[in-house]
């Protein structure tokens, strides 16, 4: 897979939303006793089509 999210993820669900394969899914990372959701990718469902991508506000998916 050449798709990657990076940290700086939101959360949004943008790209959840535009995923045709249902390959990411939003889970809750803790950090510092805080917690955030940041998108994550199912690396077996992901096709690679990139259509995630563009949908990303934040252009943290590349």
């Amino acid at each position: 897979m050449s798709l990657q999210i990076f940290s700086f993820c939101t959360g949004c669900g943008n790209c959840i939303s535009a995923c045709p394969e249902k390959a990411l899914n939003l889970e809750t990372e803790f950090s510092h006793g805080w917690g955030s959701k940041k998108a994550v990718l199912d690396e077996e469902r992901c096709k690679d089509c990139g259509t995630c991508s563009p949908a990303c506000p934040h252009e943290a998916i590349g």
